[in-house]
Parts: structure tokens; C-alpha cells; sequence
């Protein structure tokens, strides 16, 4: 007898999982994390990035510190004396040299006394470079003694005090009272600015300094973008990201993570700069640092984001990486107007605060009217206001750009064509 096994029903067994079901793609705010976080691991990986990032770092601490290198800082001189005379006039040039820095400067000149037996043992001193000058005293005259010419800083406040003793001197012998005595001492006439009190000149460098590092920084990671857009189009890797994420969130993700690094480099470069102006004594330039890098940082940050979508659109663009300038030219150009707009235009007036309205030039001029006292507290908020709309609109422009533009091959397509495409 024959048996047959029943045929197995393809409905007899569950089915299990499908191999074949497509992954969920993940959604635009954990997409965009995943791509910021590989653009920041990627960069932070490559050594160029970092030796170039610890080269600029140094390069800003020496040029802080030249300013006061250049100037010597304060200058210590070692000034010998034979009797107490002498010692109590180099006292008081000291005091005098010390009233004479601005507030939170360091003095240009200091004067320390060495007292020694007589003047050949002061001259003596100077011969073998344990002073820098002697103050001889006798009767009413003062001498003063160098080997190779007396330090003008020195001779400078040493005369002034000389003659702040002579004259009172003087008006002791003709029995002038104190209020006579102190009205024949030299008048030292307070300064007052109406910019603050802060050297308008220090302000101006700090604003121009401000300008090269917005523009440099901007388009050196807005090209960064660029490139690996046009990199990751190149390779026909993007057909693979394509599939798992969402095109607004690799360019999400790009533009956050490549901003996150600029913002870190602007902030340790502003940071190294505060710290090489305290250690160095430059007081005021610190005050400002300290005051204006806030508000530089913020409209930094928006005028990062009002570009940084439109370089990613350029780099869309390209098919390969020799076709990148050409579509980056476009985006060069409108750059170099706040730029030479900080640098040239620098006085006070209406054409300054009309550009510190516009969008492309207000994230580097409004900053500069707050240096220079220029601004009223609603100004850089009324600034900033207009600048995040404009933000808003172009990062809607420059993704639809890089959405038409990304999975586009063959030659490079024009701004005119992708923008007409976008109508």
C-alpha cells in the first residue's frame, strides 16, 4: 500500500519576520544627529585639521602679545643713588611713572633704587650692569649717569619729579602755605572720552580683527560643506545616504556639525586672544574682548547659518571637485562686500548704520558699532531680528537648491538654472 505524504501548506507554518522588509528610515532630527556627529568625528580625525587649528591658535596668542612685546611692556630700571636724596627722588618718579598709565595698563617705565657708597662705587654699578643710570645729587643740582646715553622713559619722569621737589622746595623757602605749595605743582588734567573711555584706535583693530576672523572662518568651513557635498556626489555615495536618510537632513546635519566646529574654533580664537591680552597687560584691550565677543559670537552664529545652506547648494552643484569653484564663485563674491565693508568703512556715520542692518554686512559692522559706542541696546536686536528672517528664507532656498541639485549628474549646473528650476 502506497502512502503519500500530504503536501505542506504554505499557510501551515506562521510566518516569521520578512529579511526582505526595508528598514525604517530614520526620522529628520535623528538623522541630522547621526550626519552631525560623523561630520564632527571625520574632522576631528584629520590631523591637517588639527595642526592648522593649533597654528592659528598660536599664531592669534603671539599677535596679541606683540602689541606689548613691541612696546616692552613696563620697563624695569635699576637706578643708583648715594644719599637719600637721590633715593627719594627716584621714589617719586616711580609714583609719578605709575599715575601716568591709563587704568588696567601696566606703567611704561618702573624704577627700582640701588643705594650704593659714593659715585665712583655708582659708576662702578653701571660698568658692570647692576644699574642702568645713577641720579647724582648735590646742593640743588641733579645728575644723571649712563654708560651710553640715560633711557628717556627714565629721564622723563626723573626730570618731572626733580621739578615737583624744586618747586617745593622753593615755595617752602618763601613761606607759602599748603594750598600755595600744592597750586604750584604741575597740573595733571583728567581725560574723559565720550566713547566710553576705552582708546577708540584699540576698538578699531579689535572690530577689523573681528571682520578677518567672520570672513575667513565662514568661507573656510563654508567650503569645507561644499567639498563634501560634491565629494560624497562624486563618489555616488549620496545614492546610498539618499536611501536611509532624508536629503533636509544630510543637509541639516552637515551644516550643524561643520557650524559646531567653526563656532568652537571662533570661541577658543576669541578666548585665546582675552587671555593673551591679561596675561600680556593690555587692560583695555581685554575690556573689550571681554564685552564686545558676546555679541560678535551670536551674530557670527547667524551669519554662519544665513551661508552655510547656500555653500552646501554650491557643492550640490558640482558634479565633480573640479567644478566647484566655479559654483562657489558666486557665494566668494557676495562675501567680499562685508568684508571690505569692515575693513574700509570704519567712522561713524549713516553709511555704518545702514549696513549694520543689512544681512550680509550687519554680522560684521553692528559689532563695530558696539565696539566704538556707536549703537543703542534696541540696535544689535533690532539687527539680529532682520538677519534671522533673511536666515530663515535663504536656509529655505539654499535646501530646496541642494534637494533639485544633489542627485543631478553630468555638468555642473548653473545658479540661474537651478534657481530658475526652483521658480
Amino acid at each position: 500500500m502506497t502512502t503519500t505524504t500530504p503536501a505542506r501548506s504554505a499557510t501551515a507554518t506562521p510566518a516569521g519576520p520578512s529579511r526582505d522588509k526595508p528598514r525604517r528610515a530614520l526620522g529628520l532630527a535623528a538623522a541630522a544627529r547621526v550626519i552631525a556627529g560623523r561630520e564632527v568625528a571625520v574632522t576631528l580625525r584629520d590631523r591637517g585639521f588639527i595642526v592648522s587649528t593649533l597654528v592659528t591658535l598660536v599664531i592669534v596668542a603671539g599677535a596679541t602679545a606683540l602689541p606689548a612685546i613691541l612696546s616692552g611692556g613696563t620697563e624695569t630700571r635699576t637706578v643708583a643713588v648715594v644719599d637719600d636724596a637721590g633715593a627719594a627722588l627716584v621714589q617719586a618718579a616711580d609714583e609719578l611713572a605709575a599715575a601716568d598709565a591709563p587704568p588696567g595698563d601696566e606703567p611704561v617705565v618702573s624704577l627700582d633704587v640701588l643705594r650704593t657708597g659714593g659715585v665712583a662705587a655708582a659708576e662702578e654699578a653701571i660698568r658692570e650692569d647692576e644699574a642702568d643710570l645713577a641720579v647724582l645729587t648735590a646742593a640743588d643740582d641733579v645728575e644723571l649717569v649712563a654708560l651710553d646715553g640715560v633711557p628717556s622713559d627714565a629721564a622723563d619722569v626723573l626730570s618731572r619729579a626733580a621739578s615737583v621737589q624744586r618747586a617745593a622746595a622753593v615755595a617752602d623757602e618763601l613761606g607759602a602755605t599748603d594750598a600755595q605749595v600744592a597750586a604750584l605743582q604741575p597740573v595733571s588734567l583728567e581725560q574723559r572720552r565720550l566713547g566710553g573711555g576705552l582708546d577708540p584706535t584699540i576698538a578699531s583693530v579689535v572690530a577689523t580683527a573681528f571682520g578677518f576672523l567672520f570672513s575667513f572662518t565662514v568661507f573656510g568651513y563654508g567650503m569645507m560643506i561644499a567639498q563634501r557635498v560634491t565629494e560624497e556626489k562624486q563618489s555616488r555615495v549620496v545614492e546610498l545616504l539618499v536611501a536611509a536618510v532624508p536629503m533636509r537632513a544630510m543637509l541639516v546635519g552637515k551644516v550643524l556639525g561643520v557650524g559646531a566646529l567653526a563656532l568652537g574654533q571662533v570661541v577658543l580664537t576669541v578666548g585665546i586672544a582675552a587671555i593673551g591680552a591679561s596675561l600680556s597687560g593690555q587692560g583695555q584691550l581685554f575690556q573689550l574682548l571681554a564685552r564686545s565677543s558676546g555679541w560678535f559670537l551670536v551674530f557670527f552664529l547667524f551669519g554662519f547659518a544665513l551661508l552655510a545652506c547656500l555653500f552646501a547648494a554650491a557643492g550640490a552643484m558640482a558634479p565633480r571637485q573640479e567644478d566647484l569653484q566655479q559654483t562657489v564663485n558666486p557665494l566668494s563674491l557676495a562675501m567680499m562686500l562685508p568684508f571690505f565693508a569692515s575693513v574700509f568703512i570704519t567712522d561713524r556715520g549713516p553709511l555704518l548704520t545702514t549696513l549694520s542692518y543689512v544681512p550680509l554686512t550687519s554680522p560684521l559692522t553692528m559689532p563695530r558699532r558696539l565696539l566704538i559706542d556707536d549703537a543703542a541696546w534696541w540696535e544689535p536686536v533690532l539687527s539680529l531680528g532682520v538677519l534671522a528672517v533673511s536666515v530663515a528664507a535663504l536656509v529655505v532656498l539654499g535646501a530646496r537648491l541642494y534637494e533639485r541639485s544633489l542627485l543631478r549628474t553630468g555638468s555642473a549646473i548653473t545658479w540661474r538654472s537651478a534657481l530658475r528650476r526652483n521658480a
